[in-house]
């Protein structure tokens, strides 16, 4: 369906970016799934038009909203040309969603953006400049501070190693071992990632972990550089059991049993996948077992804490 305000190809069964047809491609393309969000969206948006870097576009994708959403955007796309608005006619999940609103994007760069999160006016320019200054780079991470749901910040400054080797065997145990460390450490998800390297990767898959995944395939594809300034603001949603978690990712998918093995079994394909060579294969796998096997005794612990708790409550 043809909405004001944008322009949809069907192209080898895909949407093909606008830019195909037209001759200018933007530099950057800021993508924002939305779902009954009237409260912080606007601010969302604000964000997006207040970045120094004109050279933008906003993509919006509303999940069939049931608020004040729809007229929020559609108010600051009729205002505002570089802003384009879809909306689904059914809640299709936050994960295909995700997908569909990097497939309505055109620029060189791609940020998703959470409704909820807002970013400095100078974001654009920074990390598009270290993009730029560095072409074997597959995105541009920055500091970022995550506020929980009564306000409390969780701001890390990590001055450490980061995934910056040219090495595919050490970006992909370095990853690892910043989802084993903490999560306010490094979010490659809600970074700057170029165009060209996304294309190559499956996107979001409907299973839980799916950003660690789309992560690890990211840092196979090549180094991380980063911007060492606080630029990126997120909102930390609250916590969720993993079958309450995967239904609002993917309202098709309701099996969240094994879904840690499930996804360290995905990044183990990339692994495969992957030129490399002989020794950094079996790096990579020598560090995929590592942490596979630190993250399952976790898992294994809170099954049994969560079977012993049921035990309690009949007793």
């Amino acid at each position: 369906m043809l909405r004001r305000g944008t322009q949809i190809i069907v192209w080898a069964g895909r949407f093909a970016p606008c830019w195909q047809m037209n001759s200018r491609q933007p530099k950057a393309s800021i993508a924002i799934p939305v779902f009954n969000d009237e409260a912080s969206i606007g601010r969302t948006i604000e964000s997006v038009l207040a970045q120094t870097m004109g050279d933008v576009e906003l993509v919006i994708t509303d999940n069939a909203s049931e608020d004040g959403v729809e007229d929020i955007c559609r108010s600051y796309a009729k205002a505002d040309d570089r802003i384009r608005y879809f909306r689904h006619p059914r809640n299709i999940g936050l994960l295909p969603n995700f997908n569909y609103a990097f497939e309505q994007t055109t620029g060189e760069y791609i940020r998703w953006l959470g409704c909820g999160d807002w970013l400095a006016p100078e974001y654009l320019d920074r990390c598009s400049a270290a993009l730029d200054r560095q072409p074997e780079a597959v995105l541009a991470t920055c500091y970022q501070d995550h506020y929980d749901p009564d306000g409390t910040s969780h701001y890390i400054e990590y001055t450490g190693p980061r995934v910056e080797s040219s090495r595919p065997d050490e970006r992909f145990a370095r990853m690892l071992w910043f989802y084993q460390v903490s999560r306010f450490y490094l979010d490659p998800i809600y970074s700057l990632i170029r165009r060209s390297a996304l294309e190559r990767t499956a996107l979001f898959q409907s299973m839980l972990g799916s950003d660690q995944v789309l992560a690890i395939e990211l840092s196979l594809l090549g180094p991380f550089c980063h911007v060492p300034e606080c630029l990126s603001f997120r909102n930390v949603p609250p916590n969720k059991t993993p079958a309450q978690l995967l239904r609002r990712l993917d309202p098709a998918k309701s099996d969240a049993r094994w879904w840690m093995e499930r996804m360290y079994w995905k990044m183990a394909s990339f692994i495969a996948a992957t030129p490399m060579s002989p020794r950094e294969r079996f790096q990579s796998y020598g560090a995929w077992f590592y942490y596979f096997q630190k993250a399952e005794a976790g898992e294994m612990r809170n099954r049994a804490r969560d079977y012993v708790k049921s035990l309690l409550r009949r007793s």
